[in-house]
C-alpha cells in the first residue's frame, strides 16, 4: 500500500508507468481481502466516507476518456480497504507511511543541501509533460528540483512532483502524530516542510498548530509564547542576514508583501483572468454542473475556482460533504481540523485533492483518537 501512497503522490520514477502500479496492487487488494477479512471492518462510518469520495470522483471523470478514467478508478480499488482497516491496523499503516516518509526525506534532504553547498552530485535530465508544456528537471537520484524558468532558489520537494504538494501533506502528518518534535522522524518531517518554502504549507503547519494548542490548553500559553520567541528571532535573522538577499527572505517574506493589485505578491493560484471568468461562470447556465471538457487551462490557474468551473455547484458540494463525512461520524474536535486541513488544500490546489496518498492520511487519521499511538502503536 505504501507503493500505491508513492505512485500516486507523483513520486519522479513512477511517471514512466502511470496505470501499472495501481492495477497490480488492486489485484493484490483483493486477494487480500479475501484471504486476511479479520483486518477490516465494514461499518457505516467507514464505507459511507469511501462512497462519497467514489462518487465525487465518478462525478469529475464523467467526461474524461477511457484511460483517464480507468487512471482515477484503479487506485480506489486498493483505497476501499485502507477506508476499511479496523482501528489498529489504520495507525499502523500511518506508522508505517510516517517512519518510512522521514527516512526518505532525510535522505533527500542530506543530499540536497550538499547540492546547495555547491558540489555537483551525480544527476541526469528528467522531463515532464503537463498538458502542452514540457519542463525540464535534474535528477540526482534521491532528489529532483526544476531548471525552466527563472528561479531564484531551488526549493526542496525531495522525490515528488512538487514542493507545494510535499508540503501541504507534511503539514497534515505533523498534526496527526501531535507535534511530537522529540521524535526524529516528526521532526524531519518539519525539517522538509520549511525547506519546501511553500507558503500554503506554513499556513497549514500555522492552523494545525493552533488547533493542537486549543487541544491542550494547559500547555498553550507556554509553547504559544515560545512559538511566537522562535518566529521573532528568526524574522530578525532573515531580514539581517546579508542584507536581505537570502533564500528565506526572497521565497517566504518578499511573498507575503501585499502588492497593489491587493494580493499577497505570493499568492498565485489564479490570475486577474481567472477571477473575471470565475465571476461570469457564477452567473451562467453551468453554474449547477460545471462546465467539464469546456475548460481549457490557462495561466497555470489552481484551487478552488478553476475545481468549481469544471465541476459546477454540483461536484464542490460532494467533495466538501465527503471531506466532512468523517467528522460526522466522529464528532471530535482532532477529527474535525483534519477534515479543514484537507478542504484549505483543496482551496490552495484542485488538483491533487482525490489523489489516493491524500485519502490514504485522511482515511486512516480520521477515525482514530488522538492518542493513537499510545492506543495502538
Amino acid at each position: 500500500m505504501f507503493v500505491l501512497f508513492l505512485e500516486s503522490l507523483h513520486v519522479y520514477f513512477f511517471w514512466s508507468i502511470p496505470y501499472i502500479t495501481p492495477g497490480i496492487l488492486s489485484i493484490f487488494a483483493v486477494l487480500f481481502l479475501f484471504k486476511n477479512s479479520d483486518y477490516f471492518s465494514f461499518s457505516k462510518q467507514n464505507i459511507i466516507p469511501f462512497v462519497l469520495f467514489f462518487a465525487t470522483l465518478l462525478y469529475t471523470k464523467r467526461e474524461q476518456n477511457l484511460n483517464g478514467f480507468i487512471g482515477g478508478i484503479l487506485p480506489f480499488i486498493s483505497l476501499f480497504l485502507i477506508f476499511s482497516l479496523k482501528p489498529v491496523y489504520k495507525a499502523r499503516f500511518l506508522e508505517t507511511v510516517t517512519k518510512t516518509l522521514s527516512v526518505i526525506l532525510a535522505i533527500s534532504l542530506i543530499a540536497w543541501i550538499i547540492v546547495i553547498l555547491g558540489v555537483n552530485l551525480p544527476h541526469t535530465d528528467l522531463f515532464y509533460k503537463s498538458g502542452d508544456k514540457v519542463y525540464t528537471l535534474n535528477c540526482y537520484y534521491v532528489f529532483i528540483e526544476y531548471t525552466s524558468g527563472t528561479i531564484v532558489f531551488q526549493r526542496f520537494m525531495s522525490i515528488f512532483i512538487e514542493p507545494g504538494y510535499l508540503a501541504a501533506l507534511l503539514a497534515i502528518l505533523i498534526y496527526i502524530n501531535n507535534f511530537q518534535l522529540r521524535r526524529k522522524e516528526i521532526l524531519i518531517l518539519l525539517l522538509a516542510l520549511i525547506f519546501t518554502f511553500s507558503l500554503a504549507g506554513y499556513f497549514l503547519l500555522a492552523v494545525a498548530y493552533i488547533s493542537y494548542l486549543l487541544r491542550n490548553k494547559k500547555q498553550a500559553i507556554r509553547y504559544l509564547l515560545f512559538s511566537v520567541i522562535i518566529l521573532t528571532l528568526s524574522y530578525n535573522l532573515t531580514i539581517r542576514t546579508n542584507s536581505g538577499n537570502n533564500m528565506f527572505n526572497e521565497l517566504v517574506l518578499q511573498r507575503l508583501i501585499v502588492n497593489d493589485e491587493g494580493r499577497l505578491s505570493g499568492y498565485n493560484r489564479t490570475n486577474e483572468k481567472m477571477d473575471l471568468m470565475f465571476l461570469d461562470f457564477l452567473k451562467s447556465k453551468d453554474v449547477l454542473t460545471g462546465i467539464g471538457n469546456r475548460y481549457i487551462q490557462f495561466g497555470g490557474n489552481v484551487g478552488y475556482k478553476p475545481y468549481i468551473i469544471i465541476n459546477g455547484i454540483i461536484g464542490l458540494f460532494l467533495l466538501l460533504l465527503s471531506y466532512l463525512s468523517g467528522w460526522v461520524y466522529n464528532k471530535r474536535f482532532f477529527s474535525l481540523t483534519i477534515s479543514v486541513l484537507f478542504i484549505m488544500i483543496f482551496s490552495k490546489g484542485h488538483s491533487e485533492i482525490l489523489w489516493a496518498g491524500y485519502l490514504m492520511v485522511y482515511g486512516t487519521s480520521m477515525y482514530l483518537p488522538e492518542n493513537w499511538r499510545t492506543e495502538y502503536i
